[in-house]
């Protein structure tokens, strides 16, 4: 065997044994981040029907953190045309980073008291909304931390999980065409008595940046969505190269994209009308959000 035939087979069996190494070693790895999945927040009214919504906690600085969701999930009109609160109370549920199911973060909110105590900003617009959760304080020897306003109240111990503000994406940097996730409690799907999903922990759908309706300023994605969705985080993911991506929230989910079907009998002159999930869904953008808290 010359000198470049052993070379090769010297090469040859580096790379073997490095597969079989790596083999032994690796571990699998999720697609998105652990937190991706536990972001969103799990809103249920007082209202007597127990309506549910989703929502994430947005950290801003010294304002403090915030709850998230859209306007139609606390929100309505009455017959006078004033914009009333659906719900005098609302429970919130999350989950930790660690994913560990068993530690759920429980609060209640009063919200005629954070009415009141002018803790709520909403859109009706664009259908955003943001609670001030809480907000931060200095302590007597200068260290800052967060407390709770008045009106939320801590059910259990789990630690809440915050996107910090410098983890958000506005809209005019949003790019059609890249992957989205959403995630939150869309309470809606299944049959309650023979239920085929956990109702308390979130779902992960995926699709992408369908478009941008610029007039609006909303967001296209390619991905249906249900009752109990509305309010809950759109994340973008950006390919920043191989090895590494970019994981933001660019808004919440408003509503999905119906597609119309009319049907008319002219012999009896009889029409209907109906309205099904087209699979597209509009998303008010972050930036929606961030006007309302910066009122704060």
């Amino acid at each position: 065997m010359n000198l470049i035939s052993t070379k090769r087979a010297f090469v040859i069996f580096v790379f073997i044994a490095i597969c079989i190494l790596n083999i032994r070693i690796s571990h699998a790895r999720r697609a998105v981040p652990d937190d991706l999945i536990v972001h969103p927040v799990l809103v249920t009214l007082f209202d007597g029907s127990n309506a549910t919504g989703s929502g994430f906690y947005l950290r801003h600085g010294e304002k403090g953190i915030f709850l998230v969701s859209a306007f139609h999930v606390f929100m309505e009109t009455d017959k006078n045309k004033n914009i009333v609160i659906r719900s005098k109370k609302a429970n919130l549920l999350s989950y930790p980073k660690d994913l560990d199911w068993s530690k759920p973060a429980k609060m209640e909110i009063d919200l005629e008291h954070m009415i009141e105590s002018k803790f709520i900003r909403y859109d009706s617009v664009n259908d955003a909304l943001a609670i001030q959760i809480a907000k931060e304080v200095r302590l007597n020897d200068g260290e800052r931390t967060m407390k709770l306003n008045d009106g939320v109240k801590k059910l259990s111990d789990g630690r809440l999980l915050t996107v910090p503000v410098a983890n958000i994406k506005r809209y005019k940097e949003v790019l059609i065409g890249n992957d989205v996730y959403i995630s939150g409690f869309p309470s809606s799907l299944g049959i309650k008595k023979i239920p085929q999903i956990d109702y308390y922990k979130p779902l992960l759908r995926k699709g992408i940046v369908a478009g941008k309706f610029d007039e609006r300023m909303t967001i296209i994605i390619d991905c249906p969505t249900f009752g109990g969705n509305s309010g809950g985080p759109v994340i973008e993911l950006e390919k920043i190269n191989i090895a590494k991506q970019n994981v933001r929230v660019i808004g919440i989910i408003s509503q999905f994209v119906p597609f119309v079907e009319k049907w008319i009998n002219p012999q009896h002159r009889l029409t209907n009308i109906e309205f099904e999930n087209s699979g597209y869904s509009v998303v008010v953008p972050i930036d929606k959000v961030i006007e309302l808290i910066e009122k704060f």
